[in-house]
């Protein structure tokens, strides 16, 4: 069997299409920021990062589109390094030896989250590897600053938090809401100030780019908090708690691999499996531990816990996946584990781990897999791409929304459910998708589409809904049909 630590699936997810797409809109744009349009065509208030985007614009785009996972190689690699730079520099707190230092990256490679299946940075072109290193540069920001406590070191966080801002919205929530705890248990109240102050140059350098950014990021927020989530994440998990009291053992129940499946997947699980060296903080923390600087580690792994735990009830899954937040701190538990490990408790813990990476990764892998369907809208996606080649006039949608998320792929503009305005209720939201199921786009929307913003193709899941959902299409010719697909063009 070959290790691949950190690498990308060989079968990129729908979001792979997506920052390609922005990719492109960036490079077709002169190399600027987008004013409109990021994420679709019908986008109001465009509030998706663009930093990440903007750099891999000077890039063919053949290139990324082809060797995604050379650059995820390459993040990881500056990833690791940016890792072994902050052990050097700390080593005046944290002496190690040649033998420790190469166990500790050892030990930082062999989380087994980190090779999570669902988790984009695995799977094609993403920003979460790049905001993955922006928030563990944070964190090393952090923790010399508490140390050493030099203001200058402020201006330092407050630039990093700006990288974060126009690069990641995870690891800007992430930075937002560790820096409320930080400044609480280290009695520094002006981390507080260091958004503010980013946010202000923000505005300055980019002052639409910005507006577009907080107004966007209000509405997708409040948006995803009272009407997407029931729709979306809660709806396929109603609470992580009560899985252990009863969805668990219906699921396991009904099928017994899928609810396997179930269970792996719970936030919880994958914290207490992909974060298996988590309990050795916990044992430092109620035992004996000598030194301020790793009195201080200690608080930075619990405030990695504290951010799992907040976000994991349901009003507050909206702000992304519990068990990501204590991904920034894998360096934190990395040191913690080798002052605890012995040599053969190492030994066998990293067979543990190595077994916990492979195991559920074979296992989730066959039950995420379903090639026959795979197959059939790469066909679909293939034959549009034969139809009307790469041009960036197309306007198109798909009733089925991941496949108008994968039509990023090619240089369309594209049209679907924009969770960056403001909607006034639940009932206004839902108006955007067919049966309240987040993967299908309502009639009412793509008839909305095609009035409003001149769709000229577009391709209808039949399973979902067909053309007599939609009586505008009548003038339109059915170009191709594709098992269950129809690729339809307006005349």
């Amino acid at each position: 069997m070959k290790l691949k630590f950190q690498m990308p699936s060989n079968k990129p997810g729908s979001d792979h299409a997506i920052h390609l797409g922005i990719v492109r809109r960036i490079k077709s744009n002169d190399n600027k920021f987008l004013t409109s349009g990021i994420l679709s065509h019908n986008e109001k208030n465009p509030f998706y990062p663009q930093l990440f985007h903007w750099c891999l614009s000077y890039l063919n785009v053949s290139f990324i589109k082809g060797r995604h996972g050379f650059l995820n190689r390459l993040l990881y690699l500056i990833q690791l390094g940016f890792f072994n730079f902050f052990l050097f520099s700390s080593s005046q707190y944290f002496p190690l030896t040649t033998i420790e230092h190469l166990l500790v990256n050892i030990i930082y490679i062999t989380f087994p989250f980190s090779y999570v299946l669902w988790n984009s940075k695995n799977a094609g072109l993403s920003a979460r590897r790049i905001g993955l290193i922006l928030g563990e540069l944070f964190l090393y920001s952090l923790f010399f600053y508490k140390l050493e406590g030099k203001p200058w070191m402020l201006v330092i966080i407050t630039c990093l938090v700006l990288l974060i801002i126009l690069t990641s919205q995870f690891a800007t929530q992430m930075a937002l809401l560790s820096a409320v705890f930080f400044a609480i248990f280290f009695n520094s109240y002006l981390l507080l100030v260091t958004p503010l102050l980013a946010m202000l140059v923000f505005y300055i350098i980019m002052p639409q780019v910005c507006t577009n950014y907080i107004r966007g990021q209000y509405n997708h927020k409040r948006n995803y908090a009272l009407f997407l989530a029931s729709i979306f994440i809660l709806k396929a998990r109603p609470s992580i708690y009560q899985d252990f009291l009863y969805d668990f053992w219906k699921k396991i129940k009904i099928n017994f691999r899928r609810g396997c499946f179930y269970v792996l997947t719970n936030p919880i699980i994958e914290a207490l499996y992909g974060f298996s060296y988590l309990w050795l903080a916990l044992y430092m923390h109620y035992f004996a531990i000598q030194g301020e600087e790793r009195s201080d580690l200690l608080i930075f792994s619990s405030i990695g816990i504290i951010l799992f735990f907040i976000t994991s009830f349901r009003v507050t899954r909206f702000l992304g996946e519990p068990q990501r937040y204590m991904e920034f701190f894998i360096p934190i538990y990395s040191l913690i584990a080798i002052w605890v490990l012995t040599p053969n408790q190492l030994f066998f813990m990293l067979f543990f781990n190595l077994l916990l990476i492979f195991v559920p990764k074979y296992f989730l892998r066959k039950e995420q897999s379903s090639e026959k369907g795979r197959q059939m809208k790469n066909e679909v996606i293939e034959q549009l791409g034969v139809l009307v080649g790469e041009n960036p006039e197309v306007i198109c949608t798909s009733n089925e929304h991941n496949l108008a998320k994968a039509l990023g792929i090619f240089d369309y503009k594209i049209c679907r459910p924009d969770y960056s305005v403001f909607y006034k209720d639940a009932h206004d939201f839902n108006m955007e998708y067919f049966a309240l199921d987040h993967g299908k786009i309502s009639p009412q929307a793509i008839s909305n589409y095609m009035e409003s913003f001149d769709l000229n193709m577009i391709i209808l899941n039949n399973s979902i809904y067909n053309s007599s959902e939609l009586p505008l299409l009548t003038s339109w010719s059915l170009e191709k049909e594709i098992g269950h697909y129809s690729i339809y063009k307006k005349n």
